[in-house]
């Protein structure tokens, strides 16, 4: 009788456990990729707010924080509970490094100036927060 019941609740265990596992690397799957999908933007703003004093390439930002908006919004889910105030605190520090007309641009929207309203130390301050921002995710997730 013990054999019958070791032989039924063995699978059931075996099945659960691996149903378990499945699932947490499916997740830990999921995170990498929306890992790989913020540093893929993030790397290129961050570099282009430290050459901001120097170069103030509208066109750059016109399609990159759209890209950036969406690909949080993608992701949002995929975050670890800590990280979900990214959009909010990325639009909040680039609009002190840019101007409010550029990082509050709607996708489509072709209205835009064509200056930056560039402020050396918001500008400074947002390369600074991107990249703990990236510190964090590359620590999070060393194998990007």
């Amino acid at each position: 009788m013990t054999d019958i019941i070791g032989a039924t609740i063995g699978p059931l265990i075996d099945g659960a456990f691996g149903s378990t596992q499945r699932r947490q690397d499916d997740e830990r799957q999921r995170r990498r990729a929306a890992a790989a999908e913020l540093l893929a933007w993030m790397v290129p703003m961050v570099e282009q707010l430290h050459h901001l004093r120097d170069r103030r390439d509208t066109a750059f930002w016109v399609e990159r924080i759209p890209i950036a908006y969406r690909s949080l919004d993608a992701t949002k889910v995929r975050l670890p509970r800590e990280w979900r105030h990214l959009k909010r605190s990325m639009r909040a520090c680039l609009s002190e490094a840019l101007g409010n007309g550029l990082v509050f641009l709607d996708t489509g929207d072709d209205v835009l100036s064509d200056t930056i309203d560039y402020s050396a130390r918001w500008s400074s301050y947002a390369a600074d927060y991107l990249a703990l921002c990236l510190s964090c995710i590359t620590e999070r997730h060393p194998t990007y």
